[in-house]
């Protein structure tokens, strides 16, 4: 009994201190023009959807709200609304 407990207490340290010191994974490409895995590793949110709503900011932009129909990445939600600045960089 008290090597099972041993045992279990030994794994119990050795699991926990594996995830402690664990580093967190981080996508970059050096690349002048990246790729879809590049862009993809980059990107807060990948999916596909469709337009619900459009809200007209004026003078600065768009709110869309949008129905998630497939997630590849990002947070697992039915709906996700997105800001588009009226500016050059679009």
């Amino acid at each position: 009994m008290r090597t099972y407990r041993a045992t279990c207490a030994c794994l119990f340290f050795c699991c926990s201190s594996a995830l402690f010191f664990a580093n967190p994974a981080f996508g970059f490409c050096f690349q002048p023009n990246p790729s879809v895995t590049c862009e993809f590793l980059d990107s807060d949110a990948v999916f596909a959807g469709k337009v619900i709503q459009v809200r007209t900011v004026a003078g600065e932009g768009w709110y869309y709200k949008l129905h998630v129909l497939q997630l590849f990445r990002g947070p697992r939600t039915e709906v996700i609304e997105v800001y588009t600045g009226d500016d050059s960089g679009r």
